[in-house]
Order: C-alpha cells, then sequence, then structure tokens
C-alpha cells in the first residue's frame, strides 16, 4: 500500500517538475520572439 502512495507521489513530483520546464522553455521562446521584434522595429 505505502509503495503505491509514493510511486502516485512520485509521478506528482515529475508532472510537475516537466511543466516547469515546459513553462520555461514557453518563457524563453516568447522572449526571444519580443527580443527578435524590439530588434526589427
Amino acid at each position: 500500500m505505502t509503495t503505491g502512495y509514493t510511486r502516485v507521489i512520485g509521478a506528482a513530483v515529475t508532472d510537475v517538475g516537466e511543466q516547469e520546464a515546459y513553462g520555461q522553455r514557453l518563457l524563453r521562446r516568447a522572449r526571444r520572439s519580443a527580443l527578435a521584434e524590439s530588434w526589427s522595429a
């Protein structure tokens, strides 16, 4: 029973980590495109 519980927690933690990495990637991409727009303007 405890093993299943820790497995669920581990899955949730890795899911949160992946979401954070995805958010950082989106932020970086948005910042890069904003920089490119300011350069072309």
